[in-house]
């Protein structure tokens, strides 16, 4: 069998996906998206990327797979619970000790909604007295879709806890819904992180196990993007293996493992 990747095929590919999908796939670690794409060939039963492409125009289906498996939406409420239980019990009361009003926090490349909700369901038990907007961002339109109906399969929401769950979710069929009060606080819209601008003014964002995936270059990009968009003392809250090896040049000190508060002026 012909290397898909050598020759032009392969280039062509990438800009017809772009123009069809918004997906630059030029920001991705190349092995890494190498071995997905083989596999997606593999699995419709096709040899060229030409081929595969056409696929993915007559068949809206293959077109979902396709964006799934390259964005890797993957999402749990909770994730990482250690990591919420210090935005809980440490960095959330900072925000309200500093006399923050109308706090903003921003989930971004927020998949399903898992954690946006998730921070929304914290703010409203922990701190009932606090204001706060939530922004969701996914460069995927029908995973935007997904988040903003709320419901959950079952092993999405395992480790929410047993109060939480019972306040703020109800059984639908073999799903879980989010409450509307809930749904109610969180904003959800199509957003592609390194080509659109962002606003300003958030006094959290998340961006979880989304960069781990990106080229170095893109990488850097996005942390000067996200420390623009912060406030002062504004905290970038990253995944356990996206670790920004120097902080300092993009403006951020570490506020311990996974955070990044940004550095005042």
């Amino acid at each position: 069998m012909q290397d898909p990747f050598v020759g032009s095929g392969y280039d062509q590919f990438k800009k017809k996906v772009l123009a069809l999908t918004s997906l630059d796939l030029d920001i991705y670690r190349q092995p890494l998206l190498q071995r997905r794409l083989l596999s997606l060939l593999k699995r419709n039963g096709v040899a060229t990327f030409d081929a595969y492409f056409q696929l993915l125009l007559d068949n809206p289906q293959a077109r979902l797979d396709f964006k799934s498996d390259i964005t890797i939406n993957t999402t749990e409420f909770f994730r990482d619970a250690d990591q919420f239980e210090r935005l809980r019990t440490t960095f959330f009361p900072e925000f309200i000790e500093r006399g923050c009003r109308d706090l903003r926090f921003w989930s971004a490349g927020c998949s399903v909604g898992a954690e946006a909700y998730t921070l929304a369901i914290m703010m409203r038990e922990y701190f009932p007295q606090a204001t706060f907007s939530l922004l969701a961002t996914d460069i995927d339109r029908d995973v935007i879709k997904t988040a903003r109906q709320g419901t959950f399969k079952p092993n999405e929401i395992q480790d929410v806890p047993e109060p939480l769950f019972k306040k703020y979710f109800r059984q639908r069929g073999d799903r879980y819904e989010v409450i509307e009060a809930i749904k109610r606080t969180v904003v959800f819209h199509t957003g592609n992180l390194l080509r659109d601008p962002f606003d300003w003014g958030f006094d959290l964002i998340s961006c979880r196990n989304v960069m781990i995936y990106f080229t170095h270059e893109a990488k850097d990009l996005l942390y000067q993007k996200f420390q623009h968009a912060l406030k002062p003392n504004g905290l970038l809250f990253v995944g356990s293996s996206e670790m920004i090896l120097n902080p300092v040049t993009f403006g951020f000190e570490s506020a311990g493992p996974f955070f990044y508060r940004k550095t005042p002026l």
